[in-house]
């Protein structure tokens, strides 16, 4: 009866929803289940009784789990082009490396093995190995500059993708926020008191 739930964490929507018992079409949006509850909501009011009709990846919340889990990570555009310069490199050093030997083989009269290792030493000369290392290093400087703006760069590839960005749409509550209004300071004509916690949770200091 004045069953009210909060489906945040599932729909975005931040006002609690009221649910009742009449039927709505089967292909529904999640928002229009009036008179379905869903895992991971939660109750603000009211009390009813249901039945359980999926449970675990059945569930809304597990179908989206598992769609997140089976999403390609795709390749950054700086990625694609490593790759390139890669494939590039091969080519060419090997190239290279090839007419060594044979001029070495042919012009400079050598046995096989001296013109092997001659090819060797060009190809491994011709190999830029501070080429990782560097690239690592510009992005570092890029999570940190982050950082400082409180942006958390799990991957550093994305550092050379966010600097393409413009707008940035995502939805929020739930997602980025939990719809928990909560105090984290106070401040009283003397001093400020820092409240810690997270959350709902009862746990916390005021310090």
């Amino acid at each position: 009866t004045n069953l009210q739930v909060l489906e945040a964490m599932l729909t975005g929507e931040s006002v609690p929803i009221s649910k009742n018992l009449k039927g709505v079409p089967e292909k529904s949006g999640l928002g229009d289940r009036k008179c379905m509850l869903f895992s991971a909501t939660t109750v603000s009011a009211g009390q009813g009784l249901g039945v359980v009709v999926a449970t675990g990846d059945n569930a809304e919340i597990g179908k989206i789990n598992r769609l997140v889990s089976e999403t390609k990570v795709a390749k950054t555009n700086m990625v694609k082009q490593m790759e390139i310069l890669g494939r590039l490199l091969v080519v060419v050093v090997l190239s290279i490396a090839v007419s060594a030997f044979l001029l070495a083989l042919l012009h400079a009269e050598e046995d096989v093995a001296e013109s092997f290792k001659s090819a060797v030493a060009i190809a491994v000369a011709m190999i830029p190995n501070g080429l990782p290392a560097l690239v690592t290093i510009v992005l570092s400087f890029g999570v940190m500059r982050m950082a400082d703006e409180n942006a958390i760069i799990k991957s550093l590839p994305v550092v050379e993708t966010l600097g393409s960005l413009t707008v940035i749409c995502s939805d929020k509550t739930g997602t980025l926020t939990k719809n928990e209004m909560t105090l984290v300071a106070m401040r009283t004509s003397r001093r400020q008191i820092d409240v810690t916690g997270v959350g709902y949770a009862p746990n916390g200091f005021f310090q």
